[in-house]
């Protein structure tokens, strides 16, 4: 007997309980006798054919008692097994079968229409049919070969293959993993000695057998000396007969993934059971996808505590699970994630990050090294080296682990909790799935252009997937889903299906997966939909549509849960105001946010008004500036750093690019808009704009000829963003082309930010993709004429102003009028006399788990996702000052107006949000705190920051910004232009955005935070102040903050929050890292 391999130690088990039962499937019955005697049957059967030690041998034999016996008989015979699921479609089995090459194919007689799946002389693979009897007959594809005298005995070792189990593949096609004897030997001793599991022991086969989990379902009972229960074909499909088979078979241990137990405790809690009917069930063993508190508590609930429930975690490429963590009785917050545990035996697991092991907290790739793992992909040398790498924690001999792809993070106990993805991989049920894959294959159904497929999470944390497709033909879903039947297996097929005119694009030009639109089927499988009631309802509601880009809008629906956020909602107050001619606050919409609530509350209004009109001011040589230009303008003559407001774009354009058409189009724009055209003087102390009657930007044409193309094109944007702009003489906007040999341009353009704003550069995109269509097919402008401009917007401000004044005013008076306390942060250095504006910046993303709860919060509060964030980000400046008042500014696009959202123009406005606050303080009730002061500032977003700095900064400070010196910007999706139009101008023209990266830092600290999936967070920061490693230990501190909201919200506060920040800051784990692990168990 050789523990290594279970054959050898099941022969021994057989001798000793020959008359057990070892398998039961349907009424039948296979003790362990009969179980090694039909094995040794068919592993003779096989040799007499002329299999030899090492041939792959692929089972077509559906789940039963059968499978059971071919498999050990394969391996008996010195074989390589590899299941094959009998109702896999063609295509997908084919290029499975052209990966493995396998020997023979093994089909019982009463398989024979399932051939078309398996017969091909061009793989060498011959079909051997098996009767009930486990004789093997030569099948008439199969070459007349047969061997009379029997081989020597063949040793089979630990170290040989054992099995061939396949996987998705991000090329499109399956990766075929090589699973070794001892490897599978390893975990089921463990797991069997880990648990005490004996001849008591019952399990079930629940996991397909393709699915290399099956092994663990098959061998533990049968190591045990157990009894291995088969369920009836298609019982999992009805969870109400699955239900009672898993009673009927009084199972002790369940293998199972959380997706599916999730259906068995839904039904259970649908059924109301009066008691838990698995009276013999012990264990219960989770894989394959996150386990969540919610779910633990629902089994508790369910169940009690006499269940243990232990997590597993491990990829297929180091043999089923290499992780484990037994559950405790101890609550666990329901939106977290359960823990991987701690290795198996004869394990090390590391969490890396850029080459260096991370801190308790920090995320990294999981790194797993143990010699019980697979060999790698069958025959793919290349991918096997690409995943089972060097550690890069030392170099001083081999020692090889395994690239996982999954990120994790250290907990304080040193166990290890999953935190997602690093690639397109993914798991749908227990299955890995890789997006390329699934992508490719629905590029194959004829008219579909382009798609994109992601996933999408249910609010029970399932996952499905979700395709996104561009046709300009009118396909179904429904023809896409069947035509993928013929391609791929159900769970890789996806379960909702999107068509776009156009994919939303992040600003280097590439598919912004993460603002893709969630599917409505999902949103309203989540929500209840109630339709709008009457006239008022419907308007409203139309409105909502549009601009949350949904088909339909229910009444009791609110904002936020439907993806709304601020910049969404001051545009629809701008065109309910207008369209229905009643006026309409942000603080109000809020307030009422749901399309009942606002009906009801505008059918009680009674002030009906004529929409404001932005008035064409007669024409002059001179107009008056607006209060963000006059500080623009004070400021150029006071700092040094004269390119601080530049605003640099750059791009690469390729041969087919229509240069003549590009640049008239950039010439176009120049005129159109009168922003482009303007210069400021200052005469008298008084401050004036001037409007030049053409166009003052020239476009600069660059031939090269000498430097590479990565040269020049660093060259030129550096020369770009250093340019030093005139603002009294101008152009305050250039433009430049570049030519490289073989029809390659780089575009360039940089404007001063006294002309300009985020929101412009969507404009500029939107209308250059429009007009350069138009050039380029010979046609004229057809975009309409302004019919104002920003020199009219500023004095429509002006008069608004005039009229509001004293209502704003006494509001920011009351809030600001007081000396504000300056920020105490943990700065590095010394702060110095004037701001230096030198800065750098520090990325990271929070966990989709801790973005989703983030999500929840807000709806929770019936708030926007910018207060939980405000909120969180207070609670951390709250940590490091121990002030009683906090002060931020933010941004907001400052286009209440809608004609003023196709300007160009500084149009961008600040508001300062004091937040006052007590250690007392409940979480909970300071995120409700928060609401209140944002809802306030917002209500009076219409004072310009500018003029507050003019009213009530009497000597303006040169080492700091005036009232805040901490930022918070939540970038949205089209905060700075439509996603379709810069999707629609690569298309056009062919370019690709280039991210410039600058060294500037005009405030201590800026908190960019964007809403992806994963909430993605950029902190700039003034490095005259702050080291890179301070910032870093603010990102493991807002981490924190989120971790600890999730378990004590509500009871929790902020004095205790600091607390318990400081108790567990600056924990640096300590482990060796190149362990020499042998091999014994």
């Amino acid at each position: 007997m050789d523990k290594r391999v279970l054959y050898t130690v099941l022969e021994e088990y057989a001798r000793d309980r020959s008359s057990q039962v070892a398998v039961s499937w349907n009424d039948m019955s296979v003790t362990y006798g009969a179980l090694m005697e039909y094995a040794n049957h068919l592993a003779q059967q096989l040799k007499k054919t002329g299999l030899k030690k090492g041939d792959v041998v692929a089972l077509m034999v559906p789940k039963s008692h059968d499978y059971i016996i071919t498999m050990l008989g394969v391996s008996k015979a010195g074989g390589v097994f590899m299941p094959v699921e009998p109702g896999y479609p063609a295509e997908r089995m084919m290029q499975i079968m052209k990966v493995a090459t396998p020997r023979f194919i093994i089909v019982p007689q009463d398989q024979l229409e399932k051939r078309q799946y398996h017969s091909s002389a061009r793989y060498g693979t011959g079909t051997l049919l098996m009767n009930e009897r486990y004789d093997l007959f030569v099948d008439e594809f199969m070459p007349r070969q047969v061997v009379i005298d029997l081989p020597a005995e063949e040793v089979v070792t630990g170290d040989d293959s054992c099995y061939l189990m396949y996987t998705s593949g991000s090329t499109g096609t399956p990766k075929v993993i090589e699973g070794m004897h001892k490897s599978l030997s390893h975990f089921i001793h463990w797991e069997v000695k880990e648990f005490g599991l004996d001849k008591d022991t019952r399990t079930g086969l629940i996991a397909p057998l393709s699915f290399d989990v099956s092994l663990r379902d098959i061998y533990v009972p049968l190591l045990a000396g157990g009894t291995l229960f088969i369920p009836p074909d298609g019982i999992q499909q009805d969870v109400k007969k699955f239900i009672a088979w898993i009673k009927e078979s009084k199972l002790s241990v369940l293998h199972i993934v959380p997706s599916v137990l999730r259906l068995l405790m839904k039904e259970l809690q649908q059924e109301a059971v009066t008691s838990f009917p698995f009276t013999s069930l012990k264990y219960v063993l989770t894989a394959g996808e996150p386990l969540y508190g919610k779910d633990v508590t629902v089994w508790r609930r369910l169940a009690g505590a006499g269940v243990t429930l232990v997590n597993l975690y491990g990829p297929s490429e180091t043999t089923l699970a290499k992780l484990f963590y037994r559950i405790p009785q101890e609550e666990i917050h329901p939106d977290s994630v359960v823990p991987l545990g701690i290795p198996l035996p004869n394990t090390s697991v590391a969490i890396v990050n850029n080459g260096r092991l991370c801190n308790v907290g920090d995320t990294g790739e999981i790194l797993i090294k143990t010699p019980f793992r697979s060999k790698g992909y069958y025959k793919d040398p290349v991918m096997t080296a690409d995943k089972f790498i060097q550690n890069p924690l030392q170099q001083e001999f081999e020692d090889i682990v395994y690239k996982t792809g999954d990120l994790g993070k250290y907990l304080p106990d040193k166990s290890i909790a999953f935190v997602g993805r690093s690639d397109t991989q993914v798991k749908i049920r227990g299955n890995r799935v890789e997006i390329a894959e699934v992508e490719q294959n629905v590029a194959g159904f004829p008219g579909v252009e382009h798609n994109v497929v992601t996933t999408v999470t249910s609010d029970t944390h399932e996952l499905s997937l979700c395709c996104y497709f561009i046709s300009r033909e009118n396909i179904t879903h429904r023809a896409i889903q069947e035509f993928l039947k013929q391609q791929l297996p159900d769970y890789m097929i996806p379960s909702y299906f999107v068509r776009l005119d156009s994919f939303p694009l992040n600003l280097n030009g590439k598919i912004n997966k993460k603002a893709l639109p969630k599917p409505e089927e999902l949103l309203y499988s989540q929500l209840t939909y109630e339709p709008p009631i009457g006239d008022l309802e419907i308007a409203i509601a139309a409105v909502w549509s549009e601009l949350l880009g949904l088909k339909k809008v229910g009444r009791s629906n609110t904002f936020f849960e439907l993806g709304g956020h601020s910049l969404i909602a001051t545009r629809i107050t701008s065109i309910l105001s207008r369209t229905l001619q009643k006026d309409i606050g942000l603080k109000e919409f809020f307030e009422n946010n749901t399309v009942a609530g606002l009906a009801k509350v505008l059918a009680g209004k009674e002030t009906v008004f004529k929409s404001e009109i932005i008035a064409a001011i007669p024409g002059r040589e001179y107009y008056p500036v607006s209060y963000a230009q006059k500080r623009l303008l004070i400021l150029d003559k006071k700092i040094e750093q004269k390119t601080l407001y530049n605003m640099s774009l750059a791009a690469c354009l390729n041969s087919n690019t229509n240069i003549p058409a590009l640049k008239r189009a950039l010439k176009k724009i120049t005129e159109r808009h009168e922003s482009l055209r303007t210069t400021f003087s200052f005469a008298n102390g008084d401050l004036r704009q001037h409007i030049h009657p053409d166009s003052i930007v020239d476009i600069t044409e660059t031939v090269i000829t000498d430097g590479t193309e990565s040269e020049v094109t660093a060259s030129s944007i550096r020369a770009m963003t250093e340019r030093v702009f005139n603002l009294e003489s101008g152009p305050l906007a250039t433009i430049g082309i570049v030519h490289f040999p073989g029809g390659k341009y780089l575009l360039l353009i940089n404007m001063h930010h006294i002309i300009s704003d985020g929101w412009s550069v969507g404009v500029l995109v939107k209308e250059l993709a429009v007009l350069y269509e138009a050039f380029s097919q010979g046609l004229e402008d057809p975009l309409p004429p302004l019919r104002i401009h920003y020199k009219d917007y500023v004095a429509w401000q002006q008069a608004m102003l005039a009229n509001k004044m004293d209502t704003l005013k006494q509001y920011w008076y009351a809030e600001l009028e007081q000396e504000l306390p300056e920020i105490n942060l943990p700065y590095d250095f010394p702060r110095p006399a004037k701001r230096s504006y030198t800065g750098s910046k520090h990325r990271f993303s929070l966990s989709r788990e801790s973005s989703d709860y983030l999500r929840t919060l807000a709806r929770e509060f019936d708030t926007s996702l910018f207060v939980v964030l405000q909120s969180v980000i207070n609670m951390l400046l709250y940590h490091y000052s121990g002030q009683q008042t906090i002060v931020t500014g933010t941004p907001i696009s400052g286009r209440n107006h809608h004609e003023l959202e196709n300007q160009i123009g500084f149009y961008l406005n600040y508001l300062v949000l004091k937040i006052d606050l007590r250690g007392s303080d409940h979480l909970s009730a300071f995120i409700e705190n928060v609401k209140q002061r944002v809802l306030d500032a917002f209500d009076h977003q219409d004072y310009p920051y500018d003029k507050l700095v003019e009213d009530l900064i009497v000597t303006g400070k040169e080492d700091r910004n005036p009232f805040y010196d901490v930022l918070v910007v939540m970038n949205n999706a089209d905060l700075n232009g439509s996603h379709s139009d810069f999707e629609k101008l690569e298309q056009l023209t062919g370019l690709q955005g280039i991210p410039i990266e600058d060294n500037i830092s005009k405030l201590d600290l800026s908190f960019f935070v964007s809403d992806l999936n994963e909430i993605l967070v950029n902190i700039e920061f003034d490095t005259s102040l702050f080291l890179p490693a301070t910032i870093a230990a603010m990102e493991n501190d807002l981490r924190s903050i989120v971790d600890i909201c999730r378990e004590a919200l509500h009871t929790l506060t902020l004095s205790e929050l600091s607390y318990r920040l400081s108790e567990n800051g600056g924990t640096i784990l300590r482990r060796n890292n190149v362990d020499i692990i042998d091999e014994q168990f």
